[in-house]
């Protein structure tokens, strides 16, 4: 069983505390009482999106561009977004 196949077994074991610390789809759970529960949750309206237990094992990683000629504060942020 992989690091990932046991991590995610161990989201369903509810013997096994969800730390505080947690990362990734564990963090910053909403509080029904039971944070196994909050996860369940999590997992099933993502899942209901169409992504798999091994989609949701990966890390997520977006990138964003906050570039407006609207807004003189971010005026910066094209020339940053090109590498210059």
């Amino acid at each position: 069983m992989s690091a990932n196949q046991s991590a995610t077994m161990s989201d369903y074991d509810i013997d096994i505390p969800i730390p505080a610390s947690a990362s990734g789809l564990r963090q910053g759970l909403t509080s029904y009482g039971d944070a196994h529960f909050s996860l369940f949750l999590r997992k099933v309206f993502i899942k209901a999106l169409g992504y798999s237990d091994d989609a949701l094992s990966r890390p997520i990683i977006g990138i964003v561009n906050t570039y407006s000629s609207f807004n003189p504060v971010s005026v910066h942020a094209f020339g940053l977004s090109q590498g210059n």
